[in-house]
């Protein structure tokens, strides 16, 4: 039986759930490939609109690696390697903002850099961490009767 990212080891649907690839890793990727495409487009020296200077390129990097971030980030994750990735994204900001303000290529590489980094360290946890188990579901249990005293 061949097994995927997004299917579960068990015949019955219980038993160790592997991490899913969600629409939002996906959303995430193709984000981060913008990122990374702008930033070709600024190294390759195309005259785009907005994104021909260091600050065009930074400015639509950063707004795209936030987006990214918000959109690929499970709130759920706890442990070391999140607060990591956490710092990692204050650096990718922080660089996005010393790019923007000083029109430096250097910090526009380490924030792209970063950017990517991120993006695939968060797209391989999600692929291969176990998931919590399913809290179990509740037995139904009918309102109570509303009585009049008096």
């Amino acid at each position: 039986m061949r097994h995927h990212l997004w299917q579960n080891d068990s015949e019955e649907g219980e038993g160790v759930n592997i991490m899913r690839l969600t629409w939002k890793d996906g959303v995430a990727t193709l984000l981060t490939a913008a990122a990374v495409a702008i930033f070709w487009a600024f190294q390759a020296g195309l005259s785009l609109p907005l994104l021909a200077s260091v600050r065009g390129a930074a400015t639509a990097i950063l707004l795209i690696g936030v987006a990214s971030c918000a959109t690929g980030a499970r709130m759920s994750e706890r442990g070391l390697l999140s607060t990591a990735l956490g710092f990692l994204s204050a650096v990718a900001f922080f660089a996005g903002l010393v790019a923007i303000i000083w029109a430096s290529e250097s910090a526009l590489v380490v924030e792209i850099s970063v950017i990517v980094f991120l993006w695939a360290a968060t797209t391989i946890r999600h692929a291969l961490t176990p998931t919590p188990p399913a809290p179990a579901a509740r037995a139904y249990e009918p309102p109570l009767e509303h009585t009049r005293v008096g």
